[in-house]
């Protein structure tokens, strides 16, 4: 088993941690898999799930535009099959119990994602920033 921990530097969230680890996991997979994830998080299954929005001015204003953006790219670039499944939190589920410990480590860890933009694609092809970071949030929210 691999396993990896950091910590979520900028716009931290619980949302948006486990929107991360999905994206590390999606890196090491093969090429051309179907792949089966399991998250206790509705929230994240929905955030990639209705990503597929045509309307980029929807994706800017959708908080972690930037990592769920990564893990579409990720899964179209290596033709991979991606399914959320939503498990029940808190119910002795092993695989959970050590995601959660992990999660745990990551907050004390010298590691972190710097999730950073680093590419411009044809989906989106401008982005906000301040100081060198990106905004991952509803940039009417971040003014305010």
């Amino acid at each position: 088993m691999i396993t990896v921990s950091a910590r979520v530097v900028y716009w931290p969230s619980s949302t948006r941690a486990k929107l991360i680890a999905i994206f590390l996991a999606l890196l090491v997979v093969p090429e051309d898999a179907a792949i089966n994830i399991y998250t206790d998080s509705q929230c994240t299954i929905s955030a990639i799930n209705n990503w597929d929005n045509p309307q980029t001015r929807i994706r800017i204003k959708q908080p972690n535009s930037l990592v769920i953006m990564k893990i579409k790219m990720v899964c179209k670039e290596k033709h991979l099959r991606l399914e959320l499944v939503k498990v029940k939190g808190h119910d002795r589920n092993k695989e959970n119990e050590i995601a959660d410990r992990l999660a745990k480590e990551g907050l004390s860890s010298d590691n972190f994602f710097d999730s950073r933009i680093d590419f411009i694609n044809h989906d989106i092809r401008f982005f906000f920033l301040f100081k060198d970071i990106s905004i991952e949030t509803n940039l009417q929210h971040f003014i305010i």
